[in-house]
């Protein structure tokens, strides 16, 4: 698994895109969210890190750019976001009894053990 050689900052960063997966790359403006600028306010690294760590996850095929005019935008490539899909574990709990339906659904992240309801 790719992930056990990553450093903090590194996890932060793919962490952090992996929130915009979904976010269209071409046909609409892309995210600003996703530009270095963008991520140096999303994460809390400086500049000089985040350019860093983004350059070491692009070397290890984890990260991808797109320029589009003088902006750099950048994404999770495949091999990255399947990796984060296998950390996520989601369960659903559906309960019956005379009176009514009860029924929650438990999302429960494997790498820090955050779990939300």
């Amino acid at each position: 698994m790719p992930f056990l050689r990553l450093n903090g900052r590194q996890e932060q960063v793919l962490l952090y895109l992996y929130e915009f997966r979904n976010s269209p790359e071409r046909g609409v403006p892309p995210d600003p969210r996703v530009t270095l600028q963008g991520m140096v306010e999303g994460t809390g690294l400086s500049l000089r890190e985040l350019e860093n760590e983004v350059e070491v996850l692009k070397n290890k095929a984890l990260v991808r750019s797109v320029k589009i005019g003088s902006k750099c935008y950048h994404h999770l490539t495949l091999k990255s976001q399947n990796e984060l899909d296998k950390l996520q574990k989601s369960t659903m709990k559906i309960g019956f009894n005379n009176f009514n339906v009860n029924g929650s659904y438990e999302k429960e992240e494997v790498k820090g053990g955050n779990r939300s309801q």
